[in-house]
């Protein structure tokens, strides 16, 4: 959508079912792929909608730029999906990294990603902007991480963490990894309960839903 049909998209919504309180943009794709398109809309909501609750959901790559324009705007709720802290971890799972028509590759797409991360994460903290971070949970992988990446995110004052299950998909590189077991996702949010909030209820939902 653009920002003028995503607008009229919520006019509706809010007319057939008054009692929404939240407008997030999350996908599919990152939001900061195209800056322009996601702050306008938040804009022309925070306009229309001064009551709405307007959070953003991001990998981060592109985000710090942006972090004073959506706080401003008064984006109270960013997410940011942070899988490890260890370059040598995550590049197992980032087969590249885009920036400025530019392509990054193996260990140095994971050094940027997370540098990007952390700046983003620093930046919105500075402005009071409640952070959640995503922590996409990949059997023999990137499992074994968790506690410290919660860890990291907590000394950097997040406010809450969410091991997801990573969901197999055919025709990817982790086609052949199962799904991790709930006994699994039991104990990786226990450890890292040790350091922040566990957030439990998430489902699986529409990356691209807007205002559910």
């Amino acid at each position: 959508l653009n920002p003028e049909q995503a607008l009229e998209y919520m006019e509706r919504v809010l007319v057939a079912e008054p009692r929404i309180t939240v407008a997030g943009i999350a996908g599919p794709g990152d939001p900061f792929a195209n800056p322009d398109k996601t702050l306008t809309t938040m804009h022309l909501l925070r306009k229309h909608f001064p009551d709405l609750i307007l959070c953003l959901s991001s990998n981060g790559l592109g985000l710090p730029g942006h972090v004073e324009e959506v706080a401003d705007i008064g984006v109270t709720h960013v997410t940011v999906t942070v899988n490890g802290i260890d370059p040598e971890i995550t590049k197992k799972i980032y087969s590249f990294v885009q920036d400025n028509n530019v392509i990054y590759r193996h260990l140095q797409a994971a050094e940027l990603l997370l540098a990007r991360q952390m700046k983003a994460i620093e930046k919105l903290k500075s402005r009071n902007v409640i952070v959640k971070v995503n922590f996409i949970t990949i059997p023999g992988i990137n499992d074994h991480h968790a506690e410290q990446t919660a860890e990291a995110m907590a000394k950097m004052g997040v406010d809450i963490f969410n091991c997801m299950a990573m969901l197999p998909n055919a025709n990817t590189a982790f086609a052949n990894i199962k799904e991790p077991e709930k006994q699994m996702m039991t104990a990786v949010r226990s450890r890292c309960e040790k350091y922040l909030p566990q957030m439990t209820h998430c489902q699986r939902c529409r990356a691209d839903a807007v205002g559910l």
